[in-house]
């Protein structure tokens, strides 16, 4: 990741809806991880490009940016694991209905992702995050190869 910023971090939630099906909430399936301070990092402020902006939706295996109000993020990203419209724009999922922003797809290691939904718990804070040991950023236009 950019700079090696998530080397470091861990896997430390993951969302299952059939886990928490009691969950009055909306329930969607996720996995989310990020750096080393989690929570406790500093928020950065940068504009909200939620899928209204882009386009992009909340579908299986995209990567979206973790967030508090629109636009300001701490180090923490989450994948989806199914089609996830309440993540969008005008979804229940936050309640100032902006949605998140959709910025990426996992394309390698969706087994590892898989793995790491089975350890859902109560709650969806792991009590064991499972370690980052690396994570990488393809560039879409390498990622298509030659041509």
């Amino acid at each position: 990741m950019h700079r090696g910023r998530l080397v470091g971090g861990s896997i430390f939630r993951v969302l299952s809806s059939e886990l928490n099906a009691a969950d009055p909430g909306v329930k969607i399936d996720a996995v989310q991880f990020g750096t080393a301070r989690g929570l406790n990092e500093e928020r950065q402020r940068i504009t909200h490009e939620n899928t209204s902006v882009t386009g992009l939706c909340h579908e299986p295996w995209t990567v979206s940016a973790a967030r508090f109000a629109p636009g300001e993020l701490y180090g923490s990203f989450f994948v989806c694991l199914q089609e996830e419209p309440s993540l969008n724009y005008g979804g229940a999922r936050h309640p100032d209905g902006e949605g998140f922003a959709p910025f990426g797809r996992v394309v390698e290691g969706r087994g590892v992702i898989l793995r790491a939904h089975d350890l859902a718990e109560a709650g969806g804070l792991l009590s064991r995050p499972v370690p980052l040991l690396a994570v990488s950023v393809v560039d879409p236009a390498a990622a298509a190869g030659p041509g």
